[in-house]
């Protein structure tokens, strides 16, 4: 599983505040050069803001970071380019 978190760190009292977090994960279904995963998102209270599904994607061929922006995307989280 990936996990991501966002948090803000304060300049000014060093608190450390999570704002959202996300995980991603291989739901076990591709193959060794394909997969397919999950992602799930979540807001500052811990609840389901989004998920979505990225299927096929090619696992060894991309970085972790573009499985991210994918989820994202998937997710209707931020916009395709195209």
């Amino acid at each position: 599983m990936i996990v991501i978190k966002v948090e803000l760190h304060s300049a000014i009292t060093g608190k450390v505040t999570t704002l959202a977090t996300a995980k991603i994960c291989n739901d076990g279904t591709g193959t060794k050069t394909r997969g397919n995963y999950r992602g799930i998102f979540f807001g500052k209270d811990g609840r389901i803001m989004k998920d979505c599904a990225v299927l096929n994607w090619p696992r060894k061929a991309r970085h972790v970071w573009k499985l991210v922006g994918e989820c994202m995307k998937q997710a209707g989280l931020i916009e395709d380019k195209k």
